[in-house]
């Protein structure tokens, strides 16, 4: 379809080389910043030489002008363009337009709903705006169509239907995404950096299956990235993504598609017209953490377009995150994630990251607390441009380059001397670990002794003495060791990762003294719940002692033993499984091999089968481990866990009195330590759990309220409040359920908290708002969790209470032979997985 000219003729792209089009954009540009008479002399120039290339730009310029400032402007600012064609009501294949959202890029947006009677679902639907239906921007618009329908991404705004209006355009049918553009959500929610740069990595994620499925987005920027209440954030409007894969047909030329971004987070290469790769989307995502880190994007032009943004960046580098960043984030910004960002931001495509999986891969290095692999510029490429700028200063450059090569000899005499210092630290250390671990909560007896009053203790002891790296490392770890064990896990963290600095300050890469405290590291993140950074720094701790020792040494069987319990967590049970199995093995034909380590290998087999469900063979295991630790005067903080562990069995295999006398026996070892134990929170909730299972309601409420008082996490809300549904007290139980679902941001515990919420609104009798509630729930938990896990049975049970109370027998029918395994677990209209053999 072509556009119709304001003369009656018809329009459409004139033919010209693609010499002449890199002219026509650069004469576009030119005009875009006169107006008026100015404009109209421009053109009127250059018209005797270039006609051609001047009736081009004037035909951009009218989509220009019907355009408007969409771009610049935010899209729920832009309203009431008169379309006789598309209006709220109409009916667009079974979809009736409900109201405008918004207007912004090519098309109009509409709230619609299923107009049949096939089942309810609310969409967006996306129509191309009157005016620019030219080729072009038809072919871009299908373009995207064709693009969003082999995005199945859960973080990337799914395709549902397609179609085209009666007057011939086309129009998308979309995942109606609701939700804040992502950094005011983080600005809203107060987000630290390390939960700024969580949010981050899952728009990589996104944006690289994107890159693997040969598509680049090439418009990143917040308003394109919403994220919801749950804290889920969805990538949004790939209509002028380019399609990598040359069979797939887009030769749409580059020419005028730059009008179709936002310069701020536009790429170099975006700007000048170059060939768009997926280090432009690099680009766009380094101005994204830029901006999420700093609350400024790296660049602000005075004249928001594709030429002022060049002019911006011909003027300088951009600035340093923590240069830029508000004072309280800075500390934080300085060093690693200035060289993440500045990375991402190099203006050369080739000196980028090579794709967002890099670009995600050293913040979560960043995270974990290993070195990234961002540099700052060569001291030779910074020279280079140095002298590129300023030739008439080489001769100071190279007196520069003296005085460092005179620095560098310096500081390796005085590293030298550091060393002889180092070896006479033992003694003193010594003394420090021995007054800080009264701070231990294992280890306190009588008055317990604080951390603080530890800490100073320490200092005393080695007051006087000269301290060097490796002394503070030794001091750091210690201290780190120490808030680990009393659940302070971030303040662990600082201290392990100053502590791996300072090492790597001294010490070889390969150095054993930096995989020690690389475990130490693994061991904070694990406890944060960082477990996916926590496996990649055991990884790196593992790989380092392997260069020096073997593979049955007792310190890389112990790495390996927590790598594994690593892989029980992370889902990845018969890897588990497989790696606590050889362990084993080496542990008991080891001689003189020390109980207590066979008793922790135990435990790790043990959770890895009571993970899969293997009851009977984990009760084994855990009964061996416990016993062990008792006959050898373990600590109560792993006792306590292996009795945990064996008392879930009991649950499991029905064995309740059994059970309840293990988690009671848990309780009062923890609690003759410490009231406040970490391991106390986890042991209360798992009692309650057994309490509610056996109806004894308010026992549970009391277990969970007490646990509540060491820790205040969502999964304890979430649990009162299923309690809080059974006694009848509604109010408390909407209460503690909207108070978890505000705190969780994602994960599948967010569906299991929706199925307690409708559940609630069931016991209310509002059986039509809880069922899409609990349907949809029961199915994401089937699906991701499967039918056996707890619960993704009790979001069934809580189905059959619906339907049953509702006075829908049939459906009740239905879930009860779901329940009893008869019919497959999946709703009828759910797609269901292949067969063997199908």
């Amino acid at each position: 379809m072509r556009a119709e000219n304001p003369d009656g003729g018809e329009g459409g792209r004139l033919d010209v080389t693609p010499q002449e089009w890199e002219r026509v954009k650069e004469l576009l540009e030119d005009a875009l910043e006169h107006e008026g008479e100015e404009r109209a002399a421009l053109l009127e120039t250059a018209r005797e030489s270039e006609p051609a290339a001047v009736q081009e730009v004037e035909r951009l310029l009218e989509v220009d002008d019907d355009l408007g400032d969409f771009i610049e402007e935010p899209a729920f600012d832009i309203h009431d363009r008169d379309d006789p064609a598309v209006r709220v009501g109409q009916t667009l294949g079974p979809w009736r337009l409900v109201r405008e959202l918004g207007s912004g890029g090519m098309g109009a947006v509409y709230l619609a709903v299923r107009d049949d009677d096939e089942f309810e679902q609310t969409v967006a639907v996306k129509v191309l705006k009157r005016g620019l239906d030219t080729e072009e921007v038809i072919h871009r618009f299908r373009t995207e169509r064709q693009i969003l329908a082999g995005l199945d991404h859960p973080n990337i705004a799914r395709l549902y239907d397609g179609g085209t209006t009666p007057d011939g355009r086309p129009y998308l049918v979309m995942e109606r995404v609701e939700g804040r553009p992502v950094d005011v959500y983080c600005h809203d929610e107060g987000l630290d950096v390390d939960e700024r740069l969580d949010l981050f990595l899952t728009v990589c994620d996104a944006v690289q299956f994107a890159h693997r499925n040969l598509v680049v987005h090439r418009d990143l920027k917040p308003t394109n990235i919403l994220v919801n209440d749950e804290g889920v954030p969805k990538l949004l409007d790939f209509g002028i993504a380019r399609l990598l894969s040359p069979e797939r047909g887009d030769a749409l030329p580059t020419v005028g598609a730059w009008r179709f971004l936002t310069p701020e987070y536009a790429s170099p290469e975006q700007l000048t017209g170059q060939p768009v790769t997926t280090a432009s989307d690099v680009y766009s995502l380094g101005v994204l953490l830029h901006l999420l880190l700093t609350d400024h994007r790296p660049f602000d032009p005075e004249e928001r377009s594709a030429a002022g943004m060049l002019r911006a960046l011909d003027a300088g580098e951009p600035p340093r995150p923590s240069t830029d960043a508000p004072v309280g984030r800075r500390k934080r910004l300085r060093g690693d994630l200035d060289n993440i960002v500045l990375t991402a931001l190099r203006r050369e495509p080739e000196r980028r990251y090579g794709s967002a999986d890099q670009l995600a891969d050293d913040v979560r290095r960043f995270l974990a607390g290993l070195p990234v692999r961002a540099t700052p510029d060569s001291w030779t490429y910074r020279a280079q441009k140095f002298v590129r700028r300023h030739r008439v200063a080489v001769t100071a450059a190279t007196a520069i380059a003296v005085l460092l090569v005179g620095f560098s000899v310096v500081a390796w005499v005085l590293t030298e001397n550091e060393m002889e210092a180092r070896q006479q630290s033992d003694r003193i250390i010594k003394m420090f670990e021995t007054a800080i671990s009264k701070a231990n909560p294992d280890n306190a007896s009588g008055t317990e002794v604080t951390m603080w009053e530890a800490v100073n203790e320490a200092w005393r002891e080695v007051a006087g003495e000269r301290e060097d790296p490796l002394l503070r490392a030794r001091v750091l770890k210690a201290v780190g060791i120490t808030y680990l064990s009393r659940g302070q896990a971030e303040e662990a963290g600082e201290l392990f990762r100053e502590a791996l600095r300072l090492r790597m300050q001294v010490l070889d890469g390969d150095d054993p003294l930096i995989a020690e405290i690389l475990s130490h590291v693994a061991d904070s993140l694990r406890q944060r719940g960082l477990k996916e950074s926590a496996a990649l720094v055991l990884k790196q701790a593992i790989t380092i002692e392997r260069l020096s020792h073997s593979s049955e040494d007792p310190e890389v069987l112990s790495l390996e033993n927590n790598l594994a319990l690593l892989w029980s967590e992370l889902e990845h049970y018969e890897e588990a499984e497989r790696l606590q199995r050889q362990i084993l093995q080496v542990r008991r034909r080891t001689d003189g091999e020390p109980p207590l380590e066979i008793a922790y290998t135990l435990h790790n087999l043990a959770t890895a089968l009571l993970n899969q469900n293997k009851f009977e063979e984990a009760e084994t295991y855990y009964a061996e481990a416990l016993d062990l630790r008792q006959e050898n005067g373990e600590k109560a903080t792993p006792t306590a866990k292996t009795m945990n562990g064996l008392a879930t069995c009991y649950q499991s295999l029905g064995r309740f009195g059994a059970a309840r006398d293990l988690f009671h026996r848990a309780e009062l070892l923890l609690r003759s330590h410490s009231v406040d134990h970490p391991q106390l929170f986890a042991t209360l909730n798992n009692l309650a759990l057994l309490d509610f299972d056996l109806g004894r309601f308010n026992e549970a409420e009391n277990e969970i309220r007490e646990a509540l008082k060491i820790r205040d996490h969502p999964t304890l809300r979430r649990n009162l409040a299923a309690v809080l549904l059974e006694l009848g007290d509604l109010d408390e139980a909407d209460k503690q359920i909207a108070t978890a679902r505000s705190m969780l941001r994602q994960g599948w515990r967010v569906k299991d908290f929706e199925s307690v919420a409708g559940a609630i609104l069931a016991a209310r009798r509002r059986f039509t708002d809880a069922e899409p509630l609990l349907l949809g729930s029961y199915t994401s938990l089937v699906v991701d969790q499967g039918l056996e896990k707890r619960n993704t049975l009790e979001a069934l049970n809580r189905l059959i209470k619906l339907y049953d109370a509702w006075g829908k027998p049939n459906q009740a029918a239905h879930w009860r032979a779901v329940r009893d395994g008869k019919i497959s677990p999946l709703p009828p209209e759910f797609p269901q997985p292949d067969q063997p053999g199908t």
